[in-house]
């Protein structure tokens, strides 16, 4: 038993430091990612819970879209070394994704009962409109705006 707590501990302590590493070190700025994203879990699960809505599916794709916010994360770093910006973007993607939890715990927290100020909650609803960006529409105007062709046939001409 006690070999395989050892070996236990040697596989923890790899993939711990792979993962830190891979993040860029563990920072006050990812531990407060992490903090922000382990409380939006809870107090999603928890208002899905209250509001008998609880979905296992649900809950799993929000684990889903919190791994894939710490591999952009990690894809940032790398960014980052090849631009020789050491933490910019890493920071900067950082920042936001902290924002974006904490708006969706404000959110929660309130279906949950808890009194936030009604300008404070006016406020998030805008922000998350301004959270659904249609891409295409902002490609479309960069082509337009810059004349750029829209097909490879039209680059030829």
């Amino acid at each position: 038993m006690e070999k395989i707590v050892s070996i236990l501990k040697v596989v923890v302590a790899v993939a711990g430091t792979f993962i830190a590493s891979s993040l860029g070190g563990c920072d006050d700025l990812i531990i407060l990612l992490l903090a922000l994203s382990g409380s939006d879990m809870i107090l999603g699960g928890a208002k899905g819970i209250k509001s008998k809505n609880f979905s296992s599916s649900i809950f799993l794709w929000g684990i889903v879209n919190k791994a894939i916010i710490f591999i952009i994360i990690a894809l940032m770093v790398k960014v980052d070394l090849v631009l020789g910006r050491v933490g910019l973007l890493r920071n900067a993607f950082i920042i936001w994704f902290s924002i974006c939890e904490a708006a969706s715990i404000i959110e929660n927290s309130a279906t949950l009962g808890v009194p936030w100020p009604d300008g404070l909650l006016n406020i998030l609803v805008q922000v998350r409109k301004g959270f659904s960006i249609n891409l295409s529409k902002i490609v479309q105007r960069i082509i337009a705006d810059y004349k750029l062709p829209e097909s490879e046939e039209e680059g030829e001409k």
